[in-house]
């Protein structure tokens, strides 16, 4: 039997976990807002080439007019995505130099079960790891420990 854990601690380990469980829904979030910005982008080229106003057959110079409503509806949005893009690169930044302190079968575990299976059907994760449900239990335990001692002040 281990050390017993203070509340602080098995509070950081719940947030160490809850983390690693959304490593993989970070990384989708990743490429949706990627690609959401390149649409949006598309979408304010087309709306700056043809406008939704005035009744002339000139068009818009190229290039944003600052005080244009169209181009600043633009901005704020792209803006918007790249600071959401901007926190989910950071959060699995995070992540991934936590899972570079972990031992090989730590991060083979905790990758599959923690990560993949977001800590449910630990049998089924036990059969294609090819080791018991408790020896994920304790790797897991293990690992995260490891990532919060390592981490200490991460929050």
């Amino acid at each position: 039997m281990g050390k017993k854990r203070t509340e602080q601690e098995k509070r950081t380990d719940k947030i160490i976990k809850g983390e690693l469980t959304k490593f993989y829904e970070y990384k989708q979030e990743i490429t949706t807002l990627e690609e959401r910005k390149k649409q949006c982008k598309r979408d304010y080229k087309y709306e700056m080439d043809n406008p939704p106003y005035g009744g002339s057959i000139a068009k818009m110079p190229m290039g944003s007019n600052e005080k244009d409503p169209v181009a600043m509806k633009w901005e704020k949005i792209i803006a918007d995505i790249e600071d959401n893009l901007n926190q989910c690169e950071w959060k699995v930044h995070r992540i991934n130099n936590w899972l570079s302190v972990l031992t090989p079968e730590q991060y083979k575990i905790i990758m599959k079960y923690v990560c993949e299976y977001q800590c449910q059907n630990r049998p089924h994760a036990a059969l294609e790891l090819r080791c018991s449900e408790d020896n994920i239990k304790d790797r897991v335990r293990d690992g995260i420990e490891r990532i919060r001692k390592k981490f200490n002040n991460f929050l």
